[in-house]
């Protein structure tokens, strides 16, 4: 069987005057499994974001070789103006 990735959720952050990204840290997913040893949960999350939309993937996988994914959008927009 496949891994479950709990919930992701999408994420809007804006960035800073002058600045063309923000920064930004998500939580990580639960993740289970019918068989939780040698289960890993990976992800190409980084920690500073462009301005637009980037898409970030969970990957989780198990021992047996079954893998499950699950994408979050993280938007950055530039801060509106006091």
């Amino acid at each position: 069987e496949r891994p479950l990735i709990g919930a992701v959720q999408d994420v809007l952050r804006f960035c800073d005057p002058g600045q063309p990204f923000a920064t930004v840290s998500m939580l990580q997913p639960s993740v289970t499994d019918n068989v939780p040893q040698g289960l890993t949960l990976t992800s190409d999350a980084k920690t500073r974001y462009p301005v637009g939309t980037t898409t970030v993937t969970w990957r989780a996988q198990d021992a047996a070789g079954n893998v499950a994914t699950k994408a979050l959008q993280v938007r950055v927009v530039n801060r509106p103006p006091k």
